[in-house]
C-alpha cells in the first residue's frame, strides 16, 4: 500500500501532465479561432442550459390543437342515484331513472318508443339508425335492397313447420355444397340467426367488431353452381352494417312478426332491427357503466325478453311498457353469466350458465334473495337470488339450452363436457349423461355452445317435434361439426369436409330445413345440406 507522500507525488505527476493536455488543446482552439477552456474550470462538470425536453414541446404542441373541452365524463357509481341519466340529444325529454330497492333489485326505465340514454362508458351510436346512413356506395345500396326485399318476401310466405317423420338420422348425409367457406363477416363470428322460410334460405351474422351481415343463402348457392372455374371461391351475396361498436352476442328473430329481429352487444344495448320501416332502434340500454350484454331470451309472446349481463344480473324487459314503469334487474350470479334461456313450455323457468360453474334454474315467480354467511340477511345491495335448482361443472360454463319440448337442457363447459340433463325439473326421474368432448377453443376461437334443433323456432314447430327424434350440434376442435342424439346423447354423425380450413366454432340448426349454418373465428361461414 502507498503511503500519503507517495500518493500526493504521483497525484501530482498524473496533474502536471493533464495540464500540459490542457495547454495544447487551448493554444489550437486559439490558432483555428475559437474560444479556448479556461484551465482554472477544466475537469469540471459543465451544466447544459435548461431547455424544454422534446416531451414538453409535442405536450405545448398538443395542447395549442386541442379542440374546445368537452364535459368531463363521471362514473355513473360516484353519482346520485336519483341524478337522471344524460339523454340523446339534450332536449326536454324524460330522464331515465335508476333506483335501488330494498330486495337489491335496480330499477332502470327503458321503453320502447321511448328516448333512450346514451352511456357514458361506452361511445357508440344511439337511437334510431337508417339502414342507408352508413354508406354511399351505389353498388352496395343495391345488394342491400335486393336482400332487404328477399327477407321481405321470405316474410309473407309461411313458414313450414318441421315434419313430423324428419328423424336425426337424416343429419348424417349432410354435405357441404360451397368448396371451403365463403367470407360473410369482417371479424370472428359470434352469433347466427336463419330465417324460418323454407323458399328462400337467409341468415343473419353477427361479429366480433359489432358488424351485422345479412346473407342470402339461396343466391350464394345459386352463384356457387354457375362458376366458371373449377375451385373458384365463391363470391356470397350479402351485405353488412355497423348497428354496434362490440361483438354482438345474440340475434333472434320476433316469433310472431319475423320483419322484426332483436339483437345485443357488448356495447351495453339491446336494439331492433326493423326491416319494414329499414332502420335500428335501441330498446334498452344497461343502466352500469361499461356494463356487457352478454346474452338475451325471447318470452313466447315475443314482448318479454330476459337480457343478462357481464356482473351476474338479469332484467325482465317489456317492450310495450313506456318509462312509467321501470324495469328490475336481479342479481342472479356472482360473477358473469353467459346464456340466460328462457323454458319454451313454461316460461315461468329461466337457466343461467356462466363463470360460476353451475347452470342455474330459477322460478322467476320466487326470486328470493340468499342470505348472508353468518345467518346475516343481505342488506340487498350485493345480494345473489336463490336458484331452484343448481347443476354443477367443474369450470365455467359457455351455454346451457332448454329443449324444445322445455324438459331437458344441454350444457357446454370448459371442464371438456356436454352435460345432457333429462328431466331436469323432475326431482325423482332427472338424471344427467355426461359426454365428453375438447372445448378448449383457446383465445382465437369463439366459444363452443351446444345447441338443440328447434331451439330458435320452437314455437311454429312444437307439434311436429318429438323427443326421440332431437338432435345437438356442437363445434370441433379438428375442423368438424359433431351431432349429438338429444335422447340418449350418443353421437349420431360427425360433418367433415377436407376443403374446410378452420375450426366451424358457431352452429345453428335451420329453423324448418334439414339444414345447419357454421361460422368460424376468420368471419367464414358454411352451410351443411
Amino acid at each position: 500500500m502507498l503511503g500519503p507522500d507517495q500518493h500526493d507525488s504521483e497525484m501530482s505527476e498524473y496533474e502536471l501532465i493533464r495540464q500540459e493536455n490542457i495547454a495544447r488543446q487551448n493554444e489550437l482552439l486559439r490558432s483555428l479561432g475559437l474560444v479556448a477552456a479556461d484551465p482554472a474550470n477544466a475537469g469540471k462538470e459543465r451544466t447544459k442550459p435548461k431547455t424544454a425536453s422534446k416531451q414538453a414541446k409535442k405536450r405545448k404542441a398538443a395542447n395549442e390543437l386541442k379542440p374546445p373541452a368537452l364535459p368531463t365524463r363521471s362514473s355513473r357509481r360516484s353519482r346520485p342515484l336519483d341524478e337522471p341519466l344524460l339523454q340523446l340529444d339534450g332536449s326536454d325529454s324524460k330522464p331515465v331513472a335508476v333506483a335501488v330497492d330494498g330486495s337489491g333489485a335496480v330499477s332502470v326505465t327503458a321503453g320502447f318508443s321511448d328516448p333512450v340514454p346514451v352511456r357514458s362508458g361506452n361511445v357508440r351510436t344511439a337511437g334510431v339508425i337508417d339502414f342507408t346512413r352508413d354508406s354511399d356506395d351505389d353498388e352496395d345500396r343495391s345488394s342491400r335492397s335486393a336482400i332487404i326485399e328477399s327477407l321481405m318476401n321470405a316474410n309473407k310466405l309461411d313458414s313450414k313447420p318441421l315434419k313430423r317423420e324428419t328423424k336425426s338420422s337424416h343429419y348424417i348425409n349432410l354435405k357441404s355444397p360451397i368448396e371451403g367457406s365463403v367470407k360473410i363477416t369482417r371479424e370472428m363470428v359470434f352469433a347466427i340467426a336463419v330465417h324460418p322460410s323454407v323458399d328462400t334460405m337467409l341468415s343473419l351474422v353477427g361479429d366480433k367488431l359489432g358488424n351485422l351481415s345479412l346473407w342470402d343463402i339461396s343466391a350464394t348457392l345459386e352463384r356457387n353452381k354457375s362458376r366458371a372455374v373449377e375451385g373458384e371461391e365463391v363470391e356470397p351475396v350479402v351485405c353488412s352494417f355497423k348497428p354496434f361498436k362490440k361483438p354482438i352476442s345474440k340475434i333472434v328473430f320476433q316469433h310472431d312478426k319475423l320483419s322484426k329481429v332483436f339483437m345485443s352487444s357488448y356495447d351495453g344495448s339491446l336494439r331492433l332491427m326493423d326491416l319494414e320501416t329499414k332502420q335500428f332502434s335501441d330498446l334498452f340500454i344497461h343502466p352500469a357503466e361499461f356494463e356487457m350484454i352478454s346474452h338475451f331470451d325471447m318470452c313466447q309472446n315475443s314482448n318479454l325478453l330476459w337480457i343478462s349481463d357481464g356482473s351476474g344480473g338479469a332484467t325482465l324487459l317489456d317492450t310495450r311498457e313506456s318509462n312509467s314503469k321501470p324495469a328490475v334487474i336481479h342479481q342472479l350470479s356472482e360473477k358473469k353469466i353467459n346464456t340466460i334461456h328462457v323454458n319454451p313450455a313454461n316460461p315461468n323457468y329461466i337457466a343461467v350458465a356462466g363463470l360460476e360453474r353451475s347452470v342455474k334454474i330459477f322460478d322467476i315467480r320466487r326470486l328470493n334473495v340468499k342470505e348472508k354467511s353468518g345467518n346475516e340477511e343481505s342488506d340487498g345491495e350485493d345480494g345473489i337470488v336463490e336458484p331452484l335448482l343448481s347443476l354443477e361443472h367443474r369450470l365455467s360454463v359457455n351455454s346451457a339450452y332448454w329443449d324444445p319440448l322445455g324438459k331437458d337442457i344441454i350444457s357446454t363447459s370448459f371442464d371438456d363436457t356436454l352435460g345432457l340433463m333429462k328431466d331436469v325439473l323432475n326431482k325423482k326421474g332427472a338424471g344427467v349423461i355426461r359426454i365428453r368432448h375438447n372445448n378448449q377453443t383457446g383465445r382465437w376461437v369463439q366459444k363452443f355452445k351446444a345447441v338443440w334443433r328447434g331451439q330458435e323456432s320452437v314455437y311454429s314447430m312444437t307439434q311436429g317435434y318429438s323427443a326421440k327424434d332431437s338432435a345437438i350440434v356442437v363445434g370441433n376442435m379438428q375442423r368438424s361439426v359433431d351431432l349429438y342424439s338429444g335422447e340418449s346423447g350418443s353421437q349420431i354423425a360427425q360433418l367433415v369436409d377436407a376443403s374446410l380450413t378452420a375450426i366451424p366454432a358457431v352452429n345453428v340448426f335451420h329453423p324448418t330445413l334439414n339444414m345447419i349454418v357454421s361460422g368460424n373465428a376468420s368471419g367464414r361461414m358454411n352451410v351443411w345440406l
